[in-house]
């Protein structure tokens, strides 16, 4: 650009046909840089160490872009609107990158958008989770006899069990009395000061 202001700015006396030609000489390179640059693209694509993503024509608002194959690259690129087509098949919205990023950018979305697992509410610890909390919850109520035996808290904590964990799988015969003695024996026996059962 400075040498199209050195020949714009040096006035009438010099050729005036120059600024054209400098400014064809430059475009020329241009042209011939943004070439090789699609090629040397065109050559990471189908190799795999770029790839490349896009959406399937026509796109619905509720698609995600998918991988495209690398032997797609071989098809019709629209670069201006960032479109492929390769076999009838139309990719929008195309976008590429290194290979190696696809794998980062998955750890990083899973880092921030994926769901927290599941707490586990059956099995062993699940169970005995649930139980301490019936249990727990009982007695706050004021629904825990202490001069009676434990074994007659079992109906209680099973209905209770039953109307807050309803997908749970608990019945009137389930968690078994002996799963019910190991949690609560000794939340009972440490509440009334005996180890009744």
């Amino acid at each position: 650009m400075e040498e199209l202001h050195r020949v714009a700015d040096a006035g009438p006396t010099e050729d005036p046909t120059a600024l054209f030609r400098d400014l064809g000489a430059q475009a020329g390179a241009r042209v011939e840089a943004d070439r090789a640059l699609k090629e040397n693209l065109l050559q990471y694509l189908a190799s795999g160490a770029v790839v490349g993503f896009g959406f399937e024509a026509p796109r619905r608002l509720q698609d995600s872009a998918i991988a495209i194959p690398n032997g797609a690259w071989s098809g019709f690129v629209g670069w201006s609107q960032s479109q492929l087509e390769h076999q009838g098949i139309r990719f929008l919205e195309v976008r590429v990158m290194p290979a190696h990023w696809e794998e980062q950018l998955k750890r990083r979305w899973h880092d921030q958008f994926a769901p927290a697992p599941a707490v586990k509410t059956r099995g062993p610890e699940g169970t005995a989770r649930q139980i301490a909390e019936a249990y727990t919850a009982l007695k706050e109520a004021g629904q825990i006899d202490f001069e009676a035996s434990m074994q007659a808290l079992y109906p209680r904590v099973r209905h209770w069990l039953m109307a807050h964990y309803p997908q749970a799988g608990f019945s009137d015969s389930k968690p078994h009395d002996e799963t019910l003695r190991k949690t609560i024996s000794p939340l009972f026996a440490g509440d009334c000061g005996k180890g009744r059962q």
